[in-house]
């Protein structure tokens, strides 16, 4: 890269960028430096070549540390100290010895970290955060803690004010994700000490996005464990610190799912029609600030929004509802793009729809839902599957079908308990 720098070979340094960030692509390329990304392309394949400057400006945007030039001008070195005189110390002597030695002066400055580091490692993590909707966990969990890790470490070496934000902005969405890695393989402690490093550094870089999506997302925790918290009132703090649209539909959704669980219909009815109230309302419902800049987990689109509604409607009972938005959900993320098919929620939206065509008598589909269930590998299911299938069996001992089916579908259900679950973190 050094090399290329040097020679101001803006197409190797392209190749070189893309080799090793394949989510920066030839458009988003585009978009840093004013090119079209047919210019681009022929760039990077060698087939066209920029001017001089026209090669600065591309390298300078891609956030490239450029030699100046011309060598920097040498500090001016301090008068000569007078020499000695009785008042030796009066302000005019004191001046003079302050300027002695500059460098010592600004030793803390420390610039270790250009703008093309920033963009590599925030790349990255988008990457992660947008492949951790779709892939299994396991072999993604290394890679998000070596970029949090690379971001600490760079921001321990020293870097301008701009830049250490964007470093510790990185690191704690880094730990977020981490946090809900844990939390899906089982692992509460380990979820919430990350949750903590995540919100100490959003503290600490005043980032208002993150601290919201925090909010939101020990509101989550929250629902799922009752000793991390009162999962309703969690969720009041997120709608209450929410910076986007987005936010705030994702807090009531959690807020609405969380009153339905405990039995809270008012609460829970409340919460779903100011959901209703800001998405209608809005002029962007679109991803939030920090949903644009990583996408992926940080983003709560269409058929996130109907899965987590249509359990709210089947908490309260009502199973046409449900029974509607789950569907929605599952054809959200059955013919949505690749990358926004959550694995966990396709699975948990497929409970819930089979829960509501349980109350409504319909044996055969429920049984179609269930052997969907049974094909999911082990390496895709995600914690909160059980405590879901463990709600769908108590529902069938309730539910108005033949005892032949009855016990056709919780052989089905024991088939699914019975293949280990995902894989733990390590320690």
């Amino acid at each position: 890269m050094q090399a290329a720098l040097k020679r101001t070979d803006v197409a190797e340094v392209i190749r070189i960028l893309r080799h090793s960030v394949p989510s920066l692509t030839q458009e988003r390329i585009g978009c840093m430096t004013d090119l079209s990304q047919s210019t681009v392309s022929r760039i990077e394949s060698g087939r066209s070549r920029l001017g001089q400057a026209r090669s600065h400006d591309v390298l300078t945007a891609l956030g490239a540390p450029l030699p100046t030039p011309h060598p920097p001008t040498a500090p001016v070195p301090a008068p000569p100290t007078p020499p000695a005189r009785n008042h030796a110390h009066n302000d005019s002597e004191r001046l003079h010895q302050a300027a002695q030695d500059p460098e010592s002066v600004l030793s803390g400055l420390a610039d270790t970290v250009d703008d093309l580091t920033l963009t590599t490692l925030e790349a990255q993590l988008s990457a992660l955060a947008v492949a951790y909707v779709s892939q299994p966990l396991p072999g993604i969990v290394p890679r998000i803690i070596a970029t949090r890790d690379a971001a600490l470490a760079h921001h321990r070496t020293g870097a301008r004010p701009r830049q250490a934000h964007h470093l510790i902005v990185i690191s704690g969405t880094a730990s977020l994700l981490l946090a809900h890695a844990a939390q899906n393989l089982g692992h509460t402690p380990a979820a919430l000490n990350h949750l903590a490093i995540a919100e100490r550094c959003a503290t600490y870089a005043d980032y208002p996005p993150l601290t919201a999506w925090i909010h939101g997302t020990r509101a989550l925790f929250a629902e799922w464990e009752p000793d991390v918290g009162d999962a309703v009132h969690l969720a009041g703090h997120a709608i209450a610190t929410a910076t986007s649209t987005e936010e705030r539909v994702r807090a009531h959704a959690i807020k609405a799912r969380a009153a339905a669980r405990r039995g809270d219909a008012d609460t829970a009815h409340a919460a779903l029609t100011a959901l209703d109230h800001h998405r209608s309302t809005s002029t962007n419902t679109g991803p939030g600030e920090l949903g644009q800049r990583f996408g992926g987990i940080f983003t709560f689109p269409r058929a996130k929004t109907a899965f987590y509604t249509g359990s709210t409607h089947l908490m309260l009972g009502d199973a046409d509802t449900a029974l509607e938005l789950s569907q929605q959900a599952i054809t959200d993320y059955t013919q949505g793009p690749t990358l926004q098919r959550s694995y966990g929620d396709h699975a948990l939206a497929h409970i819930d729809r089979a829960a509501a065509l349980l109350h409504l008598g319909d044996t055969d589909s429920v049984r179609a839902d269930l052997l969907t269930l049974t094909r999911l590998p082990p390496e895709l299911r995600i914690r909160q599957l059980g405590p879901a299938v463990h709600s769908l069996r108590g529902r069938l001992h309730q539910a108005p079908i033949r005892d032949a089916d009855r016990i056709d579908l919780n052989e089905l259900i024991i088939d699914f308990t019975r293949t280990q679950g995902p894989i733990p973190l390590g320690p």
